[in-house]
């Protein structure tokens, strides 16, 4: 069989030319987004702050359909959605992967709008569900890629695509990453 190239995408600011959580934030929870004077980017617990983001959405009055609604009205970055047209009509010849330390519902929810999902052979990022009030409820795929060296409380993208690559290094002729 052979081998492909492996595209790796960001998903904020690079499928999208924004930041979903953020964006989000400023338009469902514009109090949160005040109180942190728009510095969203917390020393605290990255999955904790999620969540609390969404309970504070829900305590502005907003709904799942409401949050399904910002999210399906992102606009891919410039170019994408033909980008990801080509490469889903040559999959014989390349992968494509998002690695993001956002959740999957969220990925989801954006992709399928698009109607790009199909493009994707892998997506990894964080999990969630929703919860009993009918939001988002996230936690981390694994602890150990819940910092990085830099103790930033971010997915560790580094040490997850290490994991992911341990079995697959030789599936690839080229590797070509589109990170923030």
């Amino acid at each position: 069989m052979p081998k492909k190239h492996l595209f790796i995408f960001d998903f904020d600011q690079t499928i999208i030319d924004l930041d979903s959580e953020f964006s989000m934030v400023e338009k469902l929870a514009p109090d949160l987004y005040k109180e942190y004077n728009g510095d969203l980017y917390v020393k605290e617990n990255w999955i904790e702050f999620n969540n609390y983001i969404y309970t504070r959405i829900v305590q502005n009055g907003y709904t799942y359909e409401d949050v399904r609604n910002y999210l399906q009205s992102l606009k891919l970055s410039p170019n994408m959605k033909e980008l990801f047209n080509y490469l889903k009509k040559n999959k014989d010849k390349y992968e494509v992967l998002i690695l993001t330390g956002n959740n999957d519902q969220v990925v989801d929810i954006v992709l399928s709008s698009h109607k790009i999902k199909d493009c994707f052979a892998h997506i990894l990022c964080n999990k969630s569900i929703r919860d009993e009030k009918n939001i988002f409820k996230i936690w981390a795929i694994n602890d150990k890629y819940e910092h990085c060296e830099n103790d930033k409380p971010f997915l560790c993208k580094s040490l997850f695509f290490e994991d992911f690559m341990k079995d697959k290094k030789d599936n690839y002729d080229k590797i070509l990453c589109f990170m923030k």
